[in-house]
């Protein structure tokens, strides 16, 4: 994935000609396969902000994905692109919620079931 990526950015920019970086020294540099992360679209917000205007909401809305894992998203854009899958390195969780390298595991998201309750659809 990371090979056909920094192809296309060389192919668009020409800096390819020279190779810049290795896909396994880069894989090191991301987090591990199982590392959770929410997107937000700026399209989303927009959306969102205007929806909550026009219904008069107030509070705290979040505007977020659903939770999806590192690994679940290089998959998903090497699916879309037409890219080769590419698997990220694991780190697996141990006793007391800590990973190998230290880092707490997440144990929250941010939900958006508030916001879509209110009416707005994603």
């Amino acid at each position: 994935l990371l090979e056909e990526y920094l192809h296309d950015v060389g192919a668009l920019t020409g800096l390819g000609r020279e190779p810049i970086a290795e896909a396994p020294s880069l894989t090191a540099l991301l987090p591990p396969a199982s590392t959770h992360l929410q997107l937000t679209h700026a399209a989303d917000l927009a959306g969102a902000s205007i929806f909550a205007l026009l219904a008069g909401l107030q509070g705290i809305y979040h505007v977020s994905s659903k939770p999806l894992t590192m690994q679940r998203l290089f998959d998903t854009i090497a699916r879309r692109r037409g890219w080769l899958p590419m698997s990220l390195r694991d780190d697996e969780e141990e006793e007391g919620g800590q990973s190998r390298s230290g880092e707490a595991m997440p144990a929250a998201y941010w939900a958006t079931e508030k916001l879509e309750s209110a009416g707005y659809q994603f």
